[in-house]
């Protein structure tokens, strides 16, 4: 069993795929799978690099790049040389599972981000004690 946060190595030759991710565990069975954490994508397909197209390349030939990756390979749209989206094949059954775990790799990634804000701006000495009066104190003043 893996940490939470973490994920299982994927599958040499295909098939179930499992990922556990703090309160979420979700269990695919496709090729592959891409994972959003940390602002970094980590994509398990055996072995095969990544495919890159750019936004212009999409504004022209979306039908074409939508064809690309019919064949399980996803394709990573950049702009200015940056990754800002991940252009993939799903199936029925599989779209709204697949968007809802993207929504969720979102929604932790802004977390976690604002968790390091928060770390770094917190004054170092503070006690949780401290913390917590201030906190009751603040609640007793609303």
């Amino acid at each position: 069993m893996n940490h939470p946060g973490t994920c299982a190595t994927p599958p040499k030759t295909g098939g179930e795929f499992n990922f556990e991710f703090r309160e979420f565990c979700f269990t695919f069975d496709v090729q592959y799978v891409i994972i959003l954490l940390s602002n970094c994508i980590t994509k398990y397909q055996h072995n095969k690099m990544a495919k890159y197209g750019t936004i212009r390349e999409l504004q022209a030939k979306a039908s074409h790049l939508i064809a690309k990756t019919e064949n399980g390979e996803p394709l990573i749209i950049t702009t200015h040389g940056k990754p800002v989206a991940v252009l993939t094949s799903v199936s029925p059954d599989e779209a709204d599972s697949v968007a809802r775990f993207m929504e969720r790799m979102i929604s932790y990634q802004a977390f976690k981000k604002l968790q390091k804000e928060a770390k770094e701006r917190f004054p170092k000495g503070v006690s949780q004690k401290e913390i917590n009066s201030i906190i009751k104190k603040a609640r007793v003043e609303k």
